[in-house]
Order: C-alpha cells, then structure tokens, then sequence
C-alpha cells in the first residue's frame, strides 16, 4: 500500500508538473499515462538501487518525459541522421555537397598527433567561460542544429574573447543541404552552411522557435561565421581528447534514446 501511496502521489506531482509544460490528458489518456509513469518510476527506482550499491555511477529522476515510453521519447527526442552508419551518410551528403557548390570545401581530416599519457588529466572549457548554458530542442529533432551552433559559440568565444549565443534556429530553418530541420540532420551540413554563408545570426535576433520555418537570416545580426573544421575519425577517444585540449569543445553524435538519457539528473 505504502509503494501503491508513493506512486499516487508521485503521479500526482507529474501532473502538476505537466501544466508548465503545455500538456493535458483526456480522461482514457490519463489512465494510459499513469501506467506508463509507473512503469518508468520503477526502472528508475531499480538504477538508482544499484548507483547506491556502487553498480552504476550516476543517478535518474522523474522529469517530464516520465509519461512517455522509450520509443516515444525516441521518435521526438532523438534528431541526429541514422539508419546508416555515419561515415557513409557523410560521404553521400559530400558528394552531393561537391556537385552543387562552388567553394572549397572547408573541411580535412584530424590529424592525431599525442599519445594518450601526453594529455592533461582533466580540462574543462566551462571553466574557461567559452561555453553556453544548454539549450532544450523540445520536441524539435534539431539536435544536429544545436550542436553545431553551440560548438560555433565556443570557438567564435575562443577567438575573439566574447561569448555570444548563436541561432540554431537559423540553421534548421536555412540548411537545406544533408540536413531537414526538425526531421533530423547532421553537424558537417550545418558547419558547411555557415561558411558558404559566411555568417549564421544571434539568438537574441533569430530566437529558437522549435519547428522548421522560412530562412530568415540577416547579414546585420550577425553573430559568427566559420572558416573551416575538421572531422575526427569515430570512436578514436585520445584523437577527440586531443581536439578538445587543443583546440576547443568538438561535437559528436551519440545514442540518446535510451532508458538513462531520458532520466539522467
């Protein structure tokens, strides 16, 4: 009964929860969500068991997407460009990219030059002040957007001593090319956009909106551009460590829809 009083009145505290976030059941939804809201609660009471027994070294918590299933949270969460693997969605996107543009493309290969055991124990940009708070896509999957806008942050902050936010929603709403705004993209289209562009505006003068609209970018609210980047070859950890000590934050493209990044606290 105490588990069964625990669940009511979690639930209960969901739903309030739910307001601020613009969400009202119907009467048989309701039903439906309260089930799969206890179904949640308990694999997160289950993990958080075995983090308090040294199994796992981080915590989950009911948040709003608790009435939502895995697959559910998947399909509006999870926005990067799969179902083949990336190097080959990459070089299909390059190529098109090649047969329509007139520029060079800005981008080569990184080139991993440290060992492991040369690399600083710890590093953190944050703490350098070069990176923005985190961003909500919502139910946008614009995830590709967000990355990309955010690492062009840091570097344009790297660079010229102002950190400025800049418009992931000119990227979903502008890049036309490997990428489809809220629909999924990846990060190579978005970086190529801006430096064919040469600029991607504010977010203060191109606010995000959450879906996919008309380009609306202005020259004059011009908060960035990019001159060129490179790709790091996947899954090599000490390469990525090594841009991220010498050069600035990196964006990678990784699994989130599953059990621990729906509930991660």
């Amino acid at each position: 009964m105490r588990h069964k009083s625990i669940l009511l009145k979690s639930f209960t505290l969901k739903l309030n929860d739910e307001k601020k976030h613009n969400k009202v059941y119907s009467a048989n939804e309701e039903s439906y969500r309260r089930k799969v809201f206890a179904q949640n609660l308990k694999k997160i009471l289950e993990s958080n068991l075995e983090a308090d027994l040294g199994m796992r070294s981080f915590k989950l918590a009911v948040n709003h997407y608790a009435d939502m299933t895995p697959q559910e949270f998947a399909l509006k969460m999870t926005g990067l460009r799969r179902g083949k693997p990336p190097t080959i969605l990459k070089a299909a996107y390059r190529a098109s990219f090649n047969r329509t543009s007139n520029r060079t493309i800005p981008v080569r290969p990184f080139n991993r030059t440290l060992k492991a055991t040369k690399l600083p124990k710890n590093f953190d940009w944050r703490e350098k002040g070069v990176v923005t708070s985190v961003n909500n896509q919502g139910e946008c999957g614009a995830c590709w957007a967000l990355a990309a806008s955010a690492a062009l942050e840091s570097h344009n902050a790297i660079k010229t001593g102002k950190l400025v936010r800049l418009s992931s929603q000119n990227l979903i709403d502008c890049v036309t090319e490997g990428s489809d705004g809220c629909e999924g993209g990846l990060m190579d289209p978005a970086f190529d956009y801006v430096h064919k562009n040469d600029g991607i505006d504010t977010e203060e003068s191109y606010p995000y909106e959450g879906r996919k609209s008309v380009c609306r970018y202005s020259e004059a609210a011009k908060g960035a551009s990019c001159k060129g980047y490179v790709d790091i070859e996947p899954f090599d950890e000490v390469a990525m460590m090594q841009a991220v000590a010498n050069s600035g934050p990196i964006v990678v493209g990784l699994d989130g829809d599953s059990l621990f990044f729906q509930f991660y606290s």
